[in-house]
This record gives structure tokens, sequence and C-alpha cells, in this order.
């Protein structure tokens, strides 16, 4: 159910003037008018952030007509901010095929990060839907790429007084949309930080993938896998950190071996198959460069 709220012109600034604060209003938040302008001065808040894009969209929509186009993302837009809005989440914004949602404000949730966890979940159950549905207007399949942060962020009217917006500022954003940007190099579909994982009980199955340094952030960042383990998660997981340790200790031959073996094991594995690529670059590049942080080359 949303809920729009209309303040009068002659007592509130432009920006209060009709304000609708459904995307982050719920029927069983406590809001009222003095906690909604609460909200709206901006706070230190400890939250969790999702960032959610739509795989290949500039490659599909080139070869689409504007129209379908428009009416293709609105429909899967629909679809993934229900996930969201079902686990409790805000949507903050949309930006192009991209997604962003925030948990912990307005409004206190203990398993802000674990919320967000079964958002990025449901999302990845109902993309077989989506793509059902627009399975002959598009003839492809289309993926997700779904970054998860937590941390403290400054939370309020983000817009100005002339269009309102409610989210979040601070490097804890960044940090999440560099880690959804971060799935291409890996294969997987949703990744999460240690802050998102440390926060979340109980916590998901994971797998850490690598240490990596985004751009424009100089703080290494270890980046974990969340999926629906299959039956040989356990037995991958520990050979797959087998393979970062040795490149941790720069010993690229024991690497090499290790991938080589994992990749024949797991041919399926697309998280194991950007590994393998990243050992063979680590190889061609003389080794020493490739310790155990990964600076990815764009964002």
């Amino acid at each position: 159910m949303q809920r729009e709220w209309h303040v009068s012109k002659k007592n509130k600034q432009p920006w209060q003037h009709v304000c609708s604060l459904s995307n982050f209003s719920r029927p069983n938040w406590p809001l009222n008018w003095k906690k909604i302008l609460n909200c709206l001065k901006g706070r230190g808040a400890q939250i969790t952030l999702l960032f959610a894009d739509i795989r290949g969209f500039s490659q599909i929509s080139e070869k689409l007509d504007p129209a379908l186009t428009m009416t293709w993302i609105q429909d899967t837009m629909e679809t993934l901010s229900q996930c969201v809005l079902d686990c409790d989440g805000v949507l903050v914004d949309y930006i192009g095929d991209e997604l962003m949602a925030m948990w912990r404000a307005p409004i206190a949730q203990p398993n802000h990060a674990n919320l967000a966890c079964q958002a990025a979940q449901k999302m990845i159950l109902t993309l077989p839907e989506i793509n059902q549905r627009w399975e002959d207007q598009l003839q492809t399949q289309v993926g997700l790429g779904i970054g998860l942060n937590s941390g403290i962020a400054q939370v309020g009217n983000t817009g100005s007084r002339l269009k309102f917006k409610y989210g979040p500022l601070e490097g804890t954003v960044n940090i999440a949309s560099r880690v959804q940007g971060a799935i291409k190099y890996f294969g997987a579909e949703c990744l999460l930080t240690e802050t998102t994982l440390s926060a979340m009980e109980p916590k998901p199955a994971t797998r850490c993938l690598a240490r990596v340094r985004v751009v424009n952030i100089e703080q290494p960042l270890d980046l974990y896998e969340i999926k629906s383990p299959p039956p040989d998660w356990s037995d991958c997981c520990q050979r797959y950190a087998e393979v970062l340790e040795a490149l941790e200790q720069r010993d690229l031959t024991s690497a090499g071996k290790l991938t080589q073996l994992l990749v024949a094991d797991f041919p399926n594995d697309q998280t194991v198959t950007c590994l393998a690529g990243r050992v063979a670059d680590a190889n061609r590049q003389g080794a020493v460069s490739d310790t155990g942080i990964w600076n990815l080359p764009g964002k």
C-alpha cells in the first residue's frame, strides 16, 4: 500500500509541498509527521545497501524499439522492486537499468543485512520468470548483477529544496556501487563485502572470491559470493581458497596447477573460470604484480 503526504505550500518549504513518501513509508512503520521531518534532516546510520543491475542492457536495448525497451525496463524494475519491498527495504533510486535499495533507515532494523541478502536472493529466483515473460521479444536471456555493502552513511534528503530525494551519502554508497560493478570480473550473480557478512546472523552460504582494490577506493575489500550451494560446494570452496592462498604467497606455479584441476572438476562454475583467467594473467605479467590483492581495472 502506497501513501502520499501533501503539505500546504503556505506552511512548508518548496521541497515539502508535495513529497511522495511511499518509497520509505510502510503500513507497519510507525511514522508520524514529526518523525518524517526528522528523517529528512539527515542523520548518521549503520545501513545496508543493495545495487542491482541488468546485465547486457545496452546491447539488448539498442536492438529494441524505444517504447518496448521502456516497457521491458518498467516490468523488470517493478518485479525487482517488489523483492525489496517484500523484505522491508527502501527503494532509493532507479538509475537507467540499475536499482538502488537500502535497509535500516528510516527505521531501526537489527537484521538489516539479512533482509538485504534475502531481497537479493528473491531477485535471483524471480529472474527466470522475467526471462520467460520477455523471451519472445528479447530473443535472449537477461542476467542480474547484485552488490551489497554495509556501513555508516548520512541518510536524509540527498536532493534539494526543489526536488526531494530520500537516501544515503558517504563512501558506503560508493563501495556498494563498486561491488556491484565488480560482478563482471567474477562471473557471479551476487557479491557482498565482509562488513555485510559480519552483520548477518545467521550467516548464509558464501565463499570468498578475492581481496580486491576497486577504482577510487584505496582500502582493499574482501568480496564474497552468495548463492544456493550445490552438493559439491564445500569442496569447490576449499580448493578455491587454496588458489587464493597460493596467489597471496606469489606462488603462481602452484596456483596454476591448482586452478587447472579446479576448472577440470568444476567446468560450469563461472567464478572458477574467471579465477583461472586471473591466474593466467598473473603468469603473463611476470607474477610479482599479483599479490593477494587484485586491482580491478574498471568500475
